[in-house]
């Protein structure tokens, strides 16, 4: 596999880091309706949350493939993609790289509703769901009722 080798006036380590925030940045962009932080946002702080988490030498070797799989697919560098190629790459990624792209979505998740200003906006209380739990609100349970009709679709173990 050939080496890789930045493309910009910016180190190899800003370069990683800014295809991290525009993976980070398509998760959750910024929503100024309901006055929440984008996932990539540096109050959130998701960036070095997942360096940190990750292990910054492998996280990096996943975000050099990928923008190795930028230049072999589409002949230039994944931050200088379309946002429609880099959808497109990050869609077929997902299914060479699962575990990667699993601990990404779990690690980013996992900061951004720690975050105080995701929590005050969301208006939810920073606190584990256990064991005192949430609310969930009523649903209609007529939903269910072609589950039920159904009948058993598994069989009992002996």
């Amino acid at each position: 596999m050939p080496k890789y080798t930045h493309h910009g006036t910016s180190s190899p380590m800003e370069e990683k880091d800014a295809i991290l925030r525009a993976l980070l940045e398509a998760m959750i962009p910024n929503d100024p309706v309901r006055r929440l932080p984008g996932l990539a946002e540096p109050s959130v702080g998701a960036v070095s949350y997942i360096r940190q988490q990750y292990g910054a030498n492998e996280l990096y070797e996943n975000l050099e493939a990928i923008d190795r799989y930028a230049l072999q697919k589409f002949a230039s560098p994944f931050l200088s993609l379309s946002d429609l190629d880099k959808e497109s790459l990050v869609h077929r990624l997902r299914k060479r790289q699962v575990l990667f792209f699993n601990e990404l979505v779990a690690l980013a998740l996992e900061c951004y509703f720690q975050n105080d200003h995701v929590a005050a906006a969301l208006a939810r209380p920073k606190r584990s769901p256990f064991p005192d739990g949430f609310m969930v609100p009523d649903g209609d349970l007529y939903l269910l009722e072609p589950v039920y009709e159904r009948g058993k679709m598994y069989r009992d173990i002996p």
